[in-house]
């Protein structure tokens, strides 16, 4: 029974691995500063040996490891980063019950690139030694960080544009009705002076700039509009500057 419970508690964790969509993973006795296995998974869901991937020495002592992986890291990045996958550190972690340690951090590869590591340490006892024993889960989080940031980019832009078009609409309504009240008043005066031509003629003329002046308003909404919906065409047309 102690057997199966240990293998099941195993299961679990590699459950836990692939449902992390890890890009690798490695059970560690901390204990005894050992490695067990470690493991990298392929695009296609297969697993290869993690030092044999990488073309390292497959190192038996953890700390070993540990000093290797961080020599290429900036002094900023390997001394958090080691703080936090230090062997004792995460002994008396599981001692108080913390039995899931995580870390996100931004590490440089090999070829200069910049890359968003998610670490999970599982920490658990074997039932048989006694030795608390960890099984480290890496996830990749570069992708999902920048389609997080285009997102947030995309939303900020709609929201200027949201601001923009609020604007304008509250200008254009204002501009709108200046000249549509013209045109209702001098509507009025032409119904009360309807006998006197001279008046008649004046207001006519008023209405008919009011209403220009409204068509071109309608007109720049209507444009505003074809921009947004990408359906604005350009007129090239030769101009005199001095016009």
């Amino acid at each position: 029974n102690e057997e199966l419970r240990s293998i099941y508690a195993r299961e679990t964790q590699y459950r836990k691995a692939i449902l992390y969509d890890a890009i690798s993973f490695f059970e560690v006795n901390l204990t005894r500063d050992k490695f067990l296995s470690a493991y990298i998974q392929m695009p296609d869901g297969q697993f290869r040996d993690f030092f044999e991937y990488w073309k390292i020495p497959p190192f038996e002592k953890y700390s070993e490891y540990v000093q290797y992986w961080i020599k290429d890291m900036s002094s900023e990045e390997s001394e958090e980063y080691a703080r936090f996958i230090d062997a004792d550190r995460l002994i008396r972690c599981y001692s108080k019950g913390e039995l899931e340690q995580t870390y996100d951090g931004w590490m440089t590869d090999a070829a200069g690139d910049r890359h968003l590591y998610h670490y999970a340490f599982l920490l658990g006892r074997n039932e048989y030694t006694g030795d608390v024993v960890t099984m480290a889960i890496t996830k990749d989080m570069t992708e999902q960080v920048q389609r997080q940031n285009l997102l947030k980019s995309a939303l900020n832009q709609a929201q200027t544009a949201n601001i923009a078009r609020t604007t304008f609409l509250q200008n254009m309504s204002h501009d709108i009705r200046t000249p549509m009240n013209a045109v209702l008043g001098f509507t009025m005066l032409l119904d009360r002076d309807a006998e006197n031509p001279d008046k008649v003629r004046e207001y006519t003329k008023k209405i008919t700039q009011s209403g220009q002046h409204l068509l071109s308003l309608i007109n720049d909404v209507l444009d505003v509009s074809k921009i947004e919906s990408g359906k604005m065409t350009l007129n090239v047309e030769p101009v005199s500057l001095r016009e």
